[in-house]
């Protein structure tokens, strides 16, 4: 697996919950991780607007069925072997108290991409 950034020039600065937000996004890494095989990549981008981070995370694995994508944020709903099913739900929880989103793109065979956008106020 190889993981490839993207970040911007300049730092941004936002004002949020840093622990929460650490466990979100491990939790969102750790299932590109675990769905890339060996020698597949996992892209992290983020790009950021006039008052918007964009996080983007996309892996090359095995992609997400329709009705997987659209159980993905309910508690304990997991397709893995090992797993609690809690991971992508305190992701969008995380995620939508700092008044941001989250959304997933995936089909089979097309690996996952998560795209998360935050809120700033620019210049601080």
């Amino acid at each position: 697996m190889n993981l490839l950034t993207t970040v911007p020039a300049s730092p941004v600065y936002m004002e949020l919950d840093s622990f929460q937000m650490e466990r979100a996004l491990i939790n969102l890494l750790s299932n590109a991780i675990e769905a890339s095989g060996r020698g597949q990549d996992v892209k992290v981008g983020m790009v950021s607007a006039k008052d918007t981070l964009a996080i983007t995370i996309v892996d090359q694995g095995p992609g997400m069925d329709r009705e997987t994508i659209e159980h993905i944020f309910t508690p304990f709903y997991t397709r893995k072997k090992e797993g609690t099913g809690l991971g992508l739900p305190i992701a969008k929880k995380v995620i939508e108290a700092h008044k941001g989103k989250i959304r997933v793109a995936s089909k089979p065979g097309d690996g996952t991409e998560v795209k998360i956008e935050l809120p700033y106020k620019a210049g601080k």
